[in-house]
């Protein structure tokens, strides 16, 4: 196996074509296995999967010409993951939940940022069921919003405001016709 590369030293000696050269053949040589796991552990099509490509400026340019949608004008686009981080207790679940109303009713949010309404799923792996059930009405008369009463109805449709926790079955939805709404 090749001793260990310093893309940057490969970068400034032989460009960014010699880096692309250098990156090819090292993944050639040996695919990506976690350190310490037999070759057996890996199935071909996964070391593809782990086996980073090459792309060109120019290619990726003419393949992606435009953005994707935003779903907060300036912060956010479909499909991409928003991480709000700040230290303890100052209030990032309750900037979330705000986020979350803001978008199932396409309101702007902290007065700056326009959201195109739609759909939203609230995970949450830290507050309790009954604190979100707590602070959503709270955050919701803020906002001047009115959360509609629940139906069995809205649960079968998916859509609107949900809350979910990974690994566990079932969320609440807010269903379109009951979606939040200005009062």
């Amino acid at each position: 196996m090749s001793e260990k590369l310093d893309a940057n030293d490969v970068a400034r000696e032989q460009g960014s074509e010699g880096l692309a050269r250098e990156l090819d053949q090292r993944t050639q040589e040996a695919p990506l296995i976690p350190e310490g796991a037999a070759a057996a552990d890996a199935p071909e099509e996964e070391a593809k999967a782990l086996t980073p490509t090459y792309r060109s400026a120019s290619k990726l340019i003419s393949e992606y010409p435009t953005l994707r949608q935003p779903v907060v004008s300036s912060l956010l686009r479909i499909g991409e993951t928003m991480n709000i981080i700040a230290p303890a207790k100052v209030g990032k679940s309750w900037l979330a939940l705000d986020l979350a109303l803001a978008v199932a009713v396409g309101l702007s949010w902290l007065g700056s940022f326009m959201t195109t309404q739609g759909n939203v799923l609230i995970l949450d792996n830290e507050l309790h069921d009954e604190t979100i059930a707590s602070r959503l009405p709270l955050v919701a008369k803020a906002r001047g919003i009115t959360i509609p009463p629940y139906s069995e109805a809205e649960e079968a449709d998916g859509k609107g405001i949900g809350q979910a926790r990974p690994g566990c079955r079932g969320y609440t939805t807010y269903a379109p016709s009951r979606r939040p709404s200005m009062t």
